[in-house]
């Protein structure tokens, strides 16, 4: 990227464009417009201070883009986030991006406005479709199994004897009556069951932060859109009484999640909005690049995107695989080489123009699947089942039509083959695995 701004861009700023947040005395001052291209390069990258002053030390193509001498030794660190604070105090902050997009007008990389598109596509949820019944029974059970990993005590004093033989099992494997008396009649029985766990919860008693569970939180919603309490006595609603498809939550495990129409599709999961340019003059096709991975892939500190790398590079160390909730959320998994023929493959294709193209397996594969496959080929590695945080989705995977139709394009590497060749390259380049990760496998010293 450093290499093509310089090409592309040119010089992006002057010293004198940062003139009024210096002073004219004192002592010399390095160059702002360097440190303002330095600033850009670091938000690109997602690099720290001192990673980015290291990366002006010794990388060859940031000495480029800045126009120093290979034999620069660069700055400290601490340099950066002075001279941010000078940016701020001078109010210079909107006036850097007015610079960088002038140049870019300059450049013709941009153009005014001219015709553009807005559609929305459909991406579906990882999550089992549920009836009404199924979905109440399975929110209890959420929501007692989280009150019983954070407090156990409290939900033990707390417990009715029949949960227990309720809500052992999910919904699926719970056997549902099929009498529509008797449905309702369990209905109503879980709907009791639900209310008496949110009334003991936010009972002067109980301990306020158990509120704030996003479980009970969710049980709470869903309550709230399933029942309806008359006369002091609670029912179902009815369909007419229920909220909207589009503000319904539809599962406990997938908070944001709706049901979704677009004429005569229907779907559950999220709806996305896109904006795209028709100019005629301009040629250009989208890809959807779904979850990326194959060698020489080399994971970022706190990243868990690149799961395979993650997962394999710990593995190697003989670190714990970690599963959140279980490793049940799922990723559509395609090998980077199959993604480089997809692309290229874009650029010819006269069909491809103007369209946006998923390029994925069409294949949900969940997290402890990836997992498994790795530690087949270590057998010490050990899977380690953790809590589910907050936010992380339970995944979807991608329509592959259009690449079908329109690129002929259809992955051939699988993932089983994919995590296999991944491995052998890690086992025979065991120097790629970063020193974050080494550090992590070092057993602390009292």
């Amino acid at each position: 990227m450093a290499i093509r701004i310089r090409d592309e861009l040119g010089v992006l700023f002057q010293d004198e464009d940062f003139a009024v947040a210096f002073s004219t005395r004192g002592r010399p001052a390095l160059s702002p417009a360097r440190l303002a291209l330095v600033s850009i390069l670091q938000f690109g990258e997602g690099l720290s201070d001192r990673q980015a002053a290291e990366a002006v030390r010794a990388r060859i193509d940031w000495k480029y883009a800045l126009g120093l001498e290979l034999t620069d030794s660069g700055f400290d660190y601490s340099v950066l986030s002075e001279f941010r604070a000078r940016l701020l105090a001078g109010g210079l902050e909107q006036r850097l991006l007015e610079l960088v997009l002038d140049r870019a007008v300059t450049a013709g990389l941009l153009r005014s406005g001219g015709r553009q598109r807005t559609d929305s596509t459909h991406v579906l949820t990882a999550v089992r479709t549920m009836n009404r019944l199924e979905q109440v029974h399975e929110t209890v059970r959420a929501a007692l199994n989280a009150l019983a990993a954070a407090a156990p005590d409290w939900l033990c004093a707390q417990a009715e004897p029949g949960w227990f033989d309720r809500y052992e099992v999910r919904a699926e494997d719970y056997r549902l009556p099929k009498n529509r008396t008797e449905r309702i009649q369990l209905g109503h029985e879980i709907g009791a069951d639900g209310t008496g766990v949110l009334h003991a919860v936010h009972s002067e008693t109980a301990p306020r932060w158990l509120r704030d569970i996003p479980a009970v939180q969710t049980l709470r919603h869903i309550w709230i859109q399933q029942y309806v309490t008359v006369d002091d006595r609670l029912r179902w609603r009815t369909p007419e009484e229920q909220p909207p498809s589009t503000i319904r939550q539809i599962s406990p495990y997938e908070a944001d999640a709706r049901s979704g129409t677009k004429l005569e599709s229907h779907w559950d999961g999220y709806k996305v909005h896109l904006t795209e340019t028709c100019d005629i003059s301009t040629r250009y096709t989208i890809l959807r690049y779904f979850s990326v991975y194959g060698d020489p892939q080399v994971p970022k500190p706190a990243s868990h995107s690149w799961m395979v790398a993650c997962l394999a590079m710990g593995a190697h160390l003989g670190l714990p695989l970690q599963l959140h909730g279980g490793g049940h959320q799922v990723r559509d998994m395609v090998h980077v080489d199959d993604v480089a023929k997809a692309t290229v493959l874009a650029l010819a294709a006269p069909g491809a123009a103007g369209q946006t193209i998923n390029v994925g397996t069409g294949v949900a594969t969940s997290v402890r699947q990836i997992a498994e496959r790795i530690a087949s080929h270590y057998p010490s590695a050990q899977l380690v089942n953790t809590p589910r945080p907050d936010g992380d989705p339970l995944g979807g995977y991608a329509a592959t039509a259009r690449s079908r139709d329109l690129l002929g394009w259809q992955p051939s590497i699988t993932v089983r083959d994919g995590i296999d060749r991944y491995v052998a390259w890690l086992q025979a380049n065991p120097q790629a695995i970063p020193e974050w990760m080494r550090a992590a496998a070092v057993p602390a010293v009292a």
